[in-house]
């Protein structure tokens, strides 16, 4: 007979993220915004902006006129940075950003990636009626094919659902086995 001991803990860390729209402005703090720098840009960077502000925008001020300058005062310019994008939401920090040519994307939740227009049109998610976990939003597969198409034809198993399949059909294990491994509280 095969000896197995059953699992009955799983220590570590872990964190909930409950529901499926995850706020990720806290997941992703404010302080990765230090990524974005205003090195390489020319005279035109918020050109709007500084018109505007009639020569009152921070790049406005001698200390960040150029690449030169806004390198020697980067801590003070990172902090101008900050402070600025902690007033805006993330699209807004996106729509300023992309319109100076940076290359990127911001960071969507779950809710906001399952309703994105373009995932929609792709049909990148599907839903299914799982047996256990019942109404569940599923990855669908990604590469479309017209002559072979993918999908998903079977819900994921139930835990214990296959056992006696593998363990006895696969493994060899007899029905008396397999009975033994369940009085011992080893599988289902």
């Amino acid at each position: 007979m095969i000896e197995l001991s059953p699992v009955d803990r799983v220590e570590g860390t872990a964190i909930s993220l409950r529901g499926n729209n995850i706020d990720t402005d806290r997941i992703i703090p404010a302080r990765y915004l230090r990524e974005i720098t205003f090195e390489g840009l020319g005279p035109h960077a918020f050109e709007d902006d500084r018109r505007a502000l009639n020569g009152a925008h921070p790049l406005d001020d001698p200390r960040f006129a150029g690449a030169g300058e806004r390198r020697e005062h980067k801590a003070e310019l990172d902090r101008l940075v900050r402070d600025w994008a902690r007033t805006r939401t993330r699209q807004e920090i996106w729509d300023a950003v992309r319109d100076l040519g940076y290359f990127g994307a911001p960071v969507l939740s779950k809710a906001e990636v399952l309703d994105d227009t373009h995932i929609k049109a792709r049909n990148a998610f599907i839903e299914r009626d799982h047996p256990s976990a019942g109404p569940t939003t599923l990855l669908a597969p990604w590469i479309h094919m017209s002559q072979t198409p993918a999908s998903i034809r079977d819900d994921a198993p139930a835990i214990g659902q296959h056992t006696d399949e593998v363990l006895g059909g696969l493994l060899g294990l007899t029905e008396a086995e397999l009975e033994d491994l369940r009085a011992a509280g080893a599988i289902r």
